[in-house]
């Protein structure tokens, strides 16, 4: 059973390797680290083949999976075949984790568990923003952002607060079976699995950073500059956006509701960031 790290690689032989070492170094050692790649054309597979020959059923190279996906097809179709493990984590491949990133995150998920038995469970994290050489930029990426995680637990803001991030999440075997089939509509496997939890199941989190979150210029989901004017401080811009085509009827078949409603929760968050 254990923990399944489930890591999407793709072109990323500049910056596997510091992750691979990451991993190898956590304090807590019970988890397989999962490799499906997406069709890459460098040494990134070379570079994890080396590894998974020097550490036999530790690594695993998921060779069934087709390449081309993109991260979030990726990462859900390894979730789809990966079973029979107890938890789930997400990786990406040019991050680095700190040590104890999986104890803890882990101990947070027992210690939700334990208070909500049965249930399905999502536990995520803080994030330290740093450069390609590991410099801090941002201690807190949830300070930066001005985010207030505890908020995002209430599926009446979860639509429009996402306070999560893939890679620092954990998710139970009930949450996973909560998140599958993913909806073609969904932008990405995190907000996926973050609207199914907080819908369905329980969402907690973990206020400290678990991950040197990198930040190099070609990442799939980089960190964006604040812009300053009030309508961009509240965000009703990504409200308004959010709610387009796709989205706004995958929000209508979770039950969410109308744009209004979307509008008037994204308010409400807003006031109580400022309590």
């Amino acid at each position: 059973m254990g923990i399944a790290i489930l890591m999407a690689t793709y072109n990323g032989e500049k910056f596997i390797t510091e992750q691979i070492e990451s991993l190898l170094a956590q304090t807590y050692s019970d988890f397989t680290l999962y490799v499906g790649d997406d069709g890459s054309t460098d040494g990134t597979m070379d570079i994890v083949a080396k590894y998974a020959e020097r550490h036999p059923g530790k690594i695993v190279i998921l060779k069934d999976k087709e390449p081309h996906l993109g991260a979030k097809d990726s990462f859900m179709k390894m979730l789809e075949m990966v079973e029979d493990v107890d938890y789930y984590m997400f990786c990406d491949q040019d991050d680095v984790w700190l040590p104890f990133k999986v104890e803890h995150t882990l101990a947070k998920m027992k210690e939700t568990e334990r208070k909500h038995p049965g249930k399905g469970v999502m536990i995520h994290t803080d994030l330290r923003i740093v450069d390609r050489d590991l410099n801090t930029i941002y201690d807190s990426f949830w300070g930066w952002q001005g985010m207030k995680p505890d908020l995002s637990k209430d599926f009446r803001f979860t639509p429009i607060c996402n306070a999560f991030t893939g890679c620092t999440m954990m998710i139970n075997q009930e949450a996973r079976r909560l998140s599958l089939p993913l909806d073609p509509r969904a932008f990405m496997h995190d907000q996926w699995i973050g609207l199914k939890v907080a819908k369905y199941g329980v969402v907690d989190n973990l206020k400290e950073a678990t991950i040197l979150y990198r930040q190099h210029g070609n990442n799939v989901c980089s960190c964006e500059t604040t812009r300053r004017t009030l309508f961009h401080k509240i965000k009703l811009d990504k409200v308004l956006n959010f709610y387009q085509g796709k989205n706004k009827e995958m929000l209508r078949d979770l039950g969410y509701g109308p744009l209004p409603r979307a509008i008037y929760y994204k308010l409400l968050y807003t006031i109580k960031k400022m309590l």
